[in-house]
């Protein structure tokens, strides 16, 4: 592509108020692939087409914060009457600090009280245990944890099970 076509849509974008590429890559065409591809997401404020709309253009403008993301989503929302999302792009709860001599797991087990249903926790492979999983399950938060190196799993041999809300 050329530069110079590639400079004029970068300054398009930034002089552009909400998601601009919701033109370019529709709702429907989008739609169209997570049907394709048999993809199930629950229907929250971010789901895949906004999330996918806004990563675009927070990589595609010259400012790459999270905040200017954020606003053009809210600016989006707020012409389609829908319940805004907080513009607070911080993603720290809360924090414990401890000698270099207590395991990472015991302190995260120490903020198990701030976690609020609907919350998400994402840890690496040292927080992914069953027990754990569950105790922050039974909270009503979801988790994203890594897959411990030492567990062998096949995806091959399962099965689907959609989307498990409790």
């Amino acid at each position: 592509m050329n530069t110079n076509y590639i400079k004029k849509l970068r300054e398009r974008l930034s002089n552009s108020i909400g998601l601009p590429f919701q033109n370019i890559l529709t709702e429907k065409m989008i739609i169209k692939a997570l049907n394709d591809e048999n993809i199930k997401y629950r229907k929250r404020l971010y789901d895949p087409i906004i999330t996918l709309w806004t990563f675009i253009c927070q990589v595609l403008d010259d400012d790459k914060s999270c905040r200017k993301a954020i606003s053009r989503t809210n600016a989006l929302m707020a012409n389609d009457e829908n319940k805004l999302p907080s513009a607070d792009t911080g993603a720290i709860i809360d924090a414990v600090i401890d000698s270099f001599t207590k395991q990472e797991i015991t302190l995260f087990r120490l903020l198990y009280p701030h976690l609020s249903s609907g919350d998400i926790a994402l840890g690496d492979r040292a927080f992914g245990s069953y027990a754990d999983i569950c105790l922050i399950l039974q909270r009503g938060v979801d988790s994203v944890f890594r897959m411990h190196a030492s567990r062998k799993v096949d995806f091959s041999k399962g099965k689907s099970l959609g989307i498990m809300t409790i």
